[in-house]
């Protein structure tokens, strides 16, 4: 999202106050949907895809054939599963994107409408829908992003403590990054909090993705010796020996079970997050709340 589109929006807030509170989930995709769609090849690699998202900050590409038609989705959980689970000893770079690739893509209209988009993400657990013409041609991606930043517009009456996960999956700060990408994989989720007595930071598939390199130093020809960690050459056998604590980023934005949930939803977009840990006064992590809470806000 945007600084100036983001920073508009604010400006909008009190003006959108007239409109109907529920009037807008039945506003167009079109209206919401980003059209720039960044597509990946079916012949490509998964080195070629980690370094597409990474290098574009990323979550997920549109898989296309030859004819430019579309395939299917591949996206940072894809990967992050993927380097977890996989046994056969093949550097990315010989993988091609169709062995982890999301398939059948679920698909919508520019005139199904933003519940429709909620609904079918809530029931389906998918974080993006392709929207196509009746001729299958690719006209943009509305994600779960988009429509958050719809409901951030509002002030809402859900408070966070209604919408919030109570059960979440914690690592500590000496843990192994392959211990983390592992529990990202198994369950899941895609952020995972670092805590000891206090949360500690957040660890996402965004940095599990970024430490590909580090994980399958096979992936790299000729730099078995170093490999390239967010910018910094480094020993590979250092780099291996990762922590949690190494790989997180500390003292995350946080909030209250009594906040608004537009007010997670307008954190969430601002800082470019998917999640918050849910805290209490003292620091202690009570749950969290993601933008899938909020796309189950809407179907509401």
């Amino acid at each position: 999202m945007g600084t100036k589109k983001l920073d508009l929006a604010k400006g909008a807030r009190g003006c959108l106050g007239i409109k109907l509170a529920d009037s807008w989930r039945n506003d167009p995709l079109s209206e919401v949907m980003t059209g720039n769609v960044v597509r990946i090849a079916s012949g490509a690699t998964l080195y070629d895809a980690q370094r597409v998202m990474t290098d574009a900050k990323l979550a997920r590409l549109v898989v296309t054939d030859k004819a430019g038609k579309l395939r299917a989705m591949i996206t940072r959980r894809d990967l992050a599963r993927f380097l977890s689970r996989d046994k056969t000893g093949r550097p990315l770079d010989s993988i091609p994107v169709g062995e982890c690739m999301s398939a059948p893509t679920i698909t919508l209209r520019p005139t199904d409408t933003i519940a429709d988009a909620a609904r079918l993400m809530d029931k389906k657990g998918i974080s993006s829908i392709v929207v196509t013409d009746d001729g299958n041609e690719i006209l943009g991606v509305v994600t779960k992003t988009d429509l958050c930043f719809h409901f951030s517009l509002f002030t809402s009456e859900e408070k966070v403590r209604d919408f919030m996960s109570h059960r979440v999956f914690t690592v500590k700060p000496t843990h192994s990054i392959f211990f983390v990408a592992s529990i990202l994989a198994r369950q899941g989720i895609s952020r995972v909090p670092v805590v000891d007595e206090k949360l500690r930071g957040i660890v996402t598939l965004s940095d599990i993705t970024e430490s590909a390199p580090v994980m399958r130093p096979d992936i790299a020809p000729g730099r078995s010796d170093v490999q390239f960690y967010r910018g910094l050459l480094a020993p590979s056998a250092k780099l291996t020996a990762m922590t949690a604590a190494d790989l997180m980023t500390p003292n995350p934005i946080t909030i209250s079970s009594e906040e608004p949930l537009s007010r997670a939803a307008e954190l969430m977009i601002e800082h470019g997050i998917s999640g918050l840990p849910v805290v209490d006064a003292k620091g202690r992590l009570h749950g969290m709340v993601t933008k899938t809470d909020i796309i189950r806000a809407i179907t509401h």
